[in-house]
């Protein structure tokens, strides 16, 4: 399938925050002449070091990415590849071996087999669709997910729990106590045109619940228009708060590229282009814990005085 995108739109906030540890890819308002594929990345650890892990996520994810030839299916392999790069950027980007610095990943990629979201920690990816409302939300991976999974608390109790901040999956360098964290992956060839995707940090679904959420989204008001206003109300949020929103203009079924599904294609029609009943399941990046790079980096950093 051929999927066409209309203009991307985003933001970036400080909120109530003192320091940016938010990162995304393209990082821009607008993005122009982008390739089909977004990135959001949540930084914790405080101080500067998670502002530094979102970075060197997001920016090596952006720059492995770019080099992909998106006219062909995104696999699994392919992501864990792109994960390992990243896992080893956060490595070397490591000013000492004991940090504590994280940082979630929230990512949607368009290509030949629909669409992949991909995501690790609490931020969060969504799918509208206009007239439906809601088609798919990523499950946080947080302890107050798992509290709801396992019936100990309501979906409603976990919206105040003291400790609904508290994610059991990051990414973090390289470390002797502990693996990487798992990213869950979930791909759809159910994308129809005026399919709206949404994807952001926890500052934005902590200000606004996803109620309001699917209101604004497959409300009326062009894309601009819904990613400010969900810009402004999130720009008083506790959290720094970070945002794409896009929409899909076109789909064409692979089999038949002189067929575009334009907003007018009724159910019978698309049917054809839904072809597998996707299913969440864990990518395992690479390790790269006994290759010693953070290790040789951080030392001729040290000797340079970069840190």
């Amino acid at each position: 399938m051929i999927i066409t995108l209309n203009q991307p739109f985003s933001f970036c906030q400080m909120g109530q925050r003192d320091n940016q540890e938010d990162s995304r890819f393209p990082n821009s308002n607008r993005p122009q002449d982008c390739k089909p594929f977004f990135i959001v990345c949540d930084g914790v650890g405080g101080s500067a070091d998670g502002e530094v892990a979102s970075m060197a996520v997001a920016r090596t994810l952006g720059k492995s990415l770019n080099a992909f030839d998106w006219r062909q299916t995104f696999t699994q392999d392919d992501c864990r590849k792109a994960l390992t790069k990243a896992y080893q950027a956060l490595t070397v980007a490591a000013p000492h071996q004991d940090t504590d610095m994280a940082t979630t990943l929230a990512m949607i990629c368009f290509h030949k087999g629909g669409c992949s979201a991909v995501h690790i920690g609490d931020s969060r990816i969504y799918q509208f669709r206009p007239q439906v409302g809601l088609v798919f939300r990523s499950s946080d991976h947080s302890l107050v997910n798992e509290l709801v999974h396992a019936g100990v608390i309501s979906p409603e109790e976990a919206l105040t729990h003291p400790r609904r901040s508290t994610i059991n999956r990051y990414m973090a360098p390289d470390s002797d106590d502990e693996e990487h964290s798992n990213a869950t992956w979930y791909t759809t060839d159910n994308v129809l045109p005026g399919d709206i995707f949404f994807i952001c940090t926890d500052g934005v679904v902590d200000t606004i619940d996803d109620k309001s959420l699917e209101d604004i989204i497959c409300g009326a008001g062009s894309d601009e228009e819904k990613c400010e206003l969900i810009a402004q109300m999130s720009s008083d949020s506790d959290d720094n708060n970070t945002a794409f929103l896009v929409s899909v203009a076109s789909v064409t079924a692979a089999e038949a590229n002189d067929e575009e599904l334009d907003d007018d294609s009724n159910i019978n029609q698309t049917k054809r282009i839904i072809h597998t009943s996707p299913v969440a399941v864990d990518i395992e990046a690479e390790e790269y814990a006994s290759d010693g790079v953070g290790e040789i980096v951080r030392w001729i950093k040290k000797k340079l005085n970069l840190n």
